[in-house]
């Protein structure tokens, strides 16, 4: 064979591996970036938002706006992924993929101050957020104009304008289940009423069983039946009030159509666990940005 033959062989030879190195060295570079099943999500819970120096009682789930504005503009800067509850759905059930640095925000109840004071900054930074309604207690308008020192839910309009920005996305929270009642005749005890057998007074005695269990799933099927109609969407979350819940709760809301359970468990929410068991973090006024970002790491208090 010809020198010059042997060469361009050799040469050809040394051109293919080098090209096969980098196609290869490029499928593992981008494996690297690609989002996996493997993944821990916070699932954040905020309530109420009042601005400081008001004539109304502070509590653990009353945050600043501008605590919520330097919390969401971290999220913005660090560049967290922060999807809808029904995306972490969409992963959890279907095994899909998500990448690192992802968060969910939740809001509960349903105040009328998430629309006043979250929804800009949400808006600002361009950050999505799942409200979970307390559906017997949103009229179609409100009849007074918002007063931050007045205790006031969201309207039909309001959270139809919130949906339409593609920021805000709502799940159930019940009917008009977020009460403590009492739970025996002396009136000693109460309970919330989701999980318990309640006294009814026009009768003087404790519901049956029977009368428990059409309660409750009246109440549930309700609250998810109007929310689909006025807002177009599957209703397929329940946050439990208070956090109070146990099987029979579970089967009865499975029954009703509700895939999605939310607690008020501390953790990271993964591929594999419980749909039903959904563990979220409370985000607390007193936070500082160290202990926020604890809590998004952790899905837990220190």
């Amino acid at each position: 064979m010809l020198p010059e033959r042997r060469f361009a062989i050799v040469l050809t030879l040394v051109a293919f591996l080098v090209l096969s190195y980098l196609n290869n060295s490029k499928v593992i570079l981008a494996k690297a970036h690609v989002p996996t099943r493997s993944f821990a999500v916070p699932v954040l819970m905020y309530h109420h938002f009042a601005p400081p120096g008001l004539h109304i009682a502070y509590n653990n789930v009353i945050l600043s706006p501008d605590r919520f504005d330097r919390q969401m503009k971290y999220l913005k800067e660090n560049r967290y992924n922060v999807i809808f509850l029904r995306d972490l759905y969409d992963a959890m059930e279907k095994g899909r993929p998500l990448p690192p640095k992802t968060v969910v925000i939740t809001m509960d109840d349903g105040y009328e101050s998430n629309y006043v004071y979250a929804f800009p900054i949400l808006k600002k930074y361009n950050i999505k957020a799942t409200i979970n309604l307390i559906v017997g207690f949103i009229k179609e308008e409100n009849p007074a104009k918002f007063h931050p020192e007045k205790t006031t839910f969201l309207s039909w309009k309001q959270v139809k304008e919130m949906q339409a920005s593609g920021l805000v996305d709502f799940q159930s929270h019940t009917y008009n289940h977020h009460h403590y009642l009492y739970v025996d005749a002396n009136k000693k005890y109460t309970a919330p009423m989701l999980v318990s057998k309640v006294f009814n007074e026009e009768d003087n005695r404790i519901e049956t069983e029977k009368e428990y269990e059409e309660r409750v799933l009246w109440d549930l099927a309700k609250a998810k039946t109007i929310m689909e109609e006025k807002l177009g969407k599957e209703v397929f979350a329940l946050a439990y009030p208070y956090g109070a819940y146990n099987h029979k709760v579970q089967d009865m809301a499975k029954k009703v159509g509700y895939k999605m359970h939310l607690t008020i468990k501390n953790g990271l929410n993964r591929y594999g666990d419980s749909l039903t068991d959904i563990k979220r973090v409370n985000v607390a006024p007193g936070d500082d940005m160290e202990t926020f970002t604890y809590k998004l790491q952790h899905g837990r208090e220190k």
